[in-house]
């Protein structure tokens, strides 16, 4: 596994430090070694992608700039439903801000959105470190997320980090947070695992 050298090698950013600390330990990991998306995934999965594509949602990356643009649309996103995996919606996200780049260019962040007649109602950001993706963070609109938004949308961010040659997505610890969300990434196709193992 390589996770890439940060601009300031003395110094190294964030999300380097966090990964870094994830690779002795039980992470949730999404191994990007598929033949098809669909294989890993449950078949509730299955029919909300399907469900999706009819209702007319599509997927694709956001530019930085487009997220800025869509700020509004974010911060619907983020303020329709108040209370998520338990707490209140914490203020940063609140109130999101404009972004400017990756706080590190050699691991640069990427902005995946679900989208319908050019309205933005499901979007994940996840930070490129070498050949791992950490996702950070993952938020549907409320009355979209049971059509399966969510879901839909991770399958393309999967697909997308297969092409580029990403090994593994790593989505904090399985067993963290709400029973809702444990089931989420297991019904996704999340396992626990240690970095150091997969990549020995």
């Amino acid at each position: 596994m390589t996770l890439g050298k940060c601009d300031n090698e003395w110094e190294p950013c964030r999300l380097y430090r966090l990964t870094h600390d994830f690779i002795k330990t039980p992470i949730a990991g999404f191994m990007l070694d598929f033949d098809t998306f669909e294989s890993r995934v449950d078949k509730h999965s299955r029919y909300d992608i399907r469900k999706c594509i009819k209702m007319g949602y599509i997927t694709r990356v956001m530019t930085i700039e487009e997220r800025n643009e869509r700020l509004e649309q974010v911060k619907t996103i983020n303020r329709s439903k108040e209370i998520r995996q338990d707490h209140k919606v914490k203020d940063f996200l609140w109130n999101p801000y404009p972004i400017s780049t990756s706080e590190c260019r050699n691991h640069p962040v990427t902005y995946f959105g679900c989208f319908k007649d050019d309205i933005l109602y499901a979007y994940i950001s996840i930070y490129r470190l070498g050949d791992t993706g950490h996702l950070t963070n993952i938020f549907g609109h409320g009355e979209h997320l049971k059509y399966g938004i969510v879901r839909f949308l991770f399958k393309f961010v999967a697909e997308y980090y297969k092409s580029q040659g990403v090994k593994i997505i790593i989505y904090h610890r399985l067993n963290n947070g709400t029973q809702g969300l444990i089931h989420w990434k297991k019904s996704m196709g999340f396992k626990e695992m240690k970095l150091d193992e997969v990549f020995s």
